[in-house]
């Protein structure tokens, strides 16, 4: 029955004891009772113990720069009715991200039920670092204090969750260059050419796990690109065999151009095109077909003529052939020696 008085209250109750004989007769003394209270602690009855929030997604409006919160609220009694009370947060272990702040919302002096409210805050990039469906438990001890000094908790647990963040490429060897072998040299048509080369990047998930996939931009690529990926680095590689290079003529270039794709499982991906450059040596046109014929002096026999035919494996940039007949009338000592641009000659003897 004395529950209801704090520390130091007192409650006086007056009594008057009467005695009376059997003639009626009285006589009346006052009896006082002093009633002194003892503190009680306060005690939490119940609300919200938990919360949670979840990073933000990638490119999302906000990314790295918005403060996320989660709040909630704690029930508590004290039967003291005139104490007044304060609230203190702990942290539960070390390394927490954000803060979590509490204060009484409704005093419990009067009717002995207060309420706290608690309210968590986190700078989105402060998630960044984890994955997809990463979760991170922060528990917090939120002590409500009476005036004397009597405590009680209550933990609240704070969930934090991440959303994926894509790959990001920091740098890159973009472009790489192969040159046709000179013509007579002894590897011509069978060495394999090459050219190397790194991109790196950076994932702030470091639990994923990254792949690397190429494709060639545009049909018919001579050679082909690989690459392979080691933590956070590409080691990108073109090979092409130099007998594929032979229809470039002398200083014509072609360029090639890759995707090189970074994905980290999760849906992110980041891109690096790599430019390889093709660039072609000269190789000796050869000439084949008639090229010898008889003539007779006084005889019938006094024109002859034959088709000769170039093959030249350099091709120009417009389609056309490098080497060509060059048509041409000679006049000689002995009769006139006649060329065609397609490659027919004659030799008319001069009887």
């Amino acid at each position: 029955d004395l529950d209801d008085l704090a520390e130091d209250q007192t409650l006086i109750q007056t009594y008057t004891i009467t005695v009376i004989d059997e003639f009626g007769a009285t006589d009346t003394q006052q009896v006082t009772i002093t009633l002194n209270g003892a503190n009680h602690a306060p005690e939490f009855t119940g609300g919200t113990d938990s919360g949670g929030v979840t990073e933000l997604a990638d490119d999302a409006a906000g990314e790295n720069s918005e403060i996320l919160n989660t709040n909630g609220t704690l029930n508590f009694a004290d039967v003291d009715l005139t104490d007044s009370h304060t609230v203190s947060v702990t942290e539960d272990g070390n390394g927490f991200r954000g803060t979590l702040t509490a204060s009484v919302d409704d005093p419990s002096e009067g009717d002995g039920s207060g309420t706290i409210v608690w309210t968590f805050n986190v700078n989105d990039a402060d998630l960044d670092d984890l994955a997809e469906g990463q979760t991170l438990i922060q528990t917090y001890a939120i002590t409500v204090i009476d005036e004397f000094g009597a405590t009680d908790q209550q933990e609240v647990t704070i969930t934090l969750t991440g959303t994926n963040d894509a790959p990001v490429i920091t740098g890159a060897d973009s472009s790489g260059f192969v040159d046709e072998l000179v013509d007579g040299d002894p590897d011509e048509n069978t060495l394999e050419l090459t050219a190397e080369g790194t991109i790196l990047f950076d994932d702030v998930d470091v639990t994923d796990t990254h792949t690397v996939s190429v494709a060639a931009i545009g049909s018919a690529p001579r050679g082909s690109l690989t690459a392979d990926i080691d933590e956070s680095t590409v080691k990108w590689t073109y090979t092409v065999s130099d007998g594929e290079l032979d229809d470039l003529a002398e200083g014509d270039t072609v360029i090639q151009s890759y995707w090189v794709t970074i994905d980290d499982g999760q849906g992110g991906t980041d891109q690096q095109m790599v430019d390889i450059t093709l660039t072609g040596a000269n190789d000796v046109a050869i000439i084949s077909g008639t090229s010898t014929g008889l003539v007779i002096e006084d005889d019938a026999i006094d024109t002859i003529g034959g088709l000769l035919e170039v093959d030249d494996p350099d091709i120009r940039k417009d389609d056309t052939v490098e080497a060509a007949f060059v048509a041409a009338v000679i006049l000689g000592t002995y009769g006139t020696f006649t060329m065609a641009a397609d490659g027919e000659w004659s030799y008319t003897l001069d009887n």
